[in-house]
């Protein structure tokens, strides 16, 4: 396994030179021009997704980062994919880590599938699998990084992971997910607790 790579730690962080008040910006411009598309107000949205609206505030305003789950309540309420919320920052990143979803359903795998497939809408969803992962197997050596075609979704269920992408790593922990171009090499760099569990999703465009 390679050393000194950059392990980014904010909620919300890439790898395509952006900063995470850059994506901040570009993500909270698109829920804005989508809530005003819907004809909805800043109070009714915020109502309707079940976050306050001094918070949604700040999010239109770029001044603080969504987790998953907030992003996926903010596609609910507007009746939209959740990629939406995300495409003015697709062409200019190569990966997109996200932070904890809010308590409650960091366990729920059919969310976190559901939310994958969502992510991945327009695409082709060709493997999803849950993994299970100890250091011991990865210092056996049998797990490798890979590239392939498509983009990849990894969500923890339970653990914690460091996950390499690139030249960046990730330190990922339960509820945590990390959207990437997975032509890039990739795979798990180190199991940060006894075991981990992660969902894993490849789609391909069609």
């Amino acid at each position: 396994m390679k050393s000194g790579v950059n392990v980014p730690n904010d909620r919300l962080s890439d790898s395509s030179g952006l900063d995470s008040r850059q994506l901040q910006a570009f993500i909270g411009r698109e829920v804005r021009n989508c809530r005003r598309k819907h004809e909805m107000t800043a109070t009714e949205l915020a109502h309707a997704s079940g976050i306050s609206p001094g918070m949604l505030s700040k999010i239109e305003k770029g001044t603080i980062a969504p987790s998953l789950g907030t992003l996926q309540s903010l596609s609910w309420a507007l009746a939209i994919p959740i990629t939406t919320l995300l495409r003015s920052t697709k062409s200019r990143r190569t990966a997109l880590f996200t932070k904890f979803m809010p308590p409650g359903i960091t366990n729920d795998f059919e969310c976190a599938s559901n939310m994958a497939e969502q992510l991945a809408s327009g695409n082709l969803v060709v493997h999803k699998q849950v993994v299970t992962l100890t250091q011991d197997m990865l210092n056996s050596g049998s797990i490798e990084y890979r590239s392939n075609q498509g983009r990849q979704f990894i969500f923890i269920l339970d653990g914690e992971l460091l996950y390499r992408h690139g030249d960046n790593c990730y330190l990922m922990s339960k509820g945590d997910s990390l959207q990437f171009d997975a032509e890039k090499q990739h795979g798990p760099e180190s199991v940060r607790s006894l075991m981990t569990r992660y969902l894993s999703v490849l789609s391909l465009a069609i």
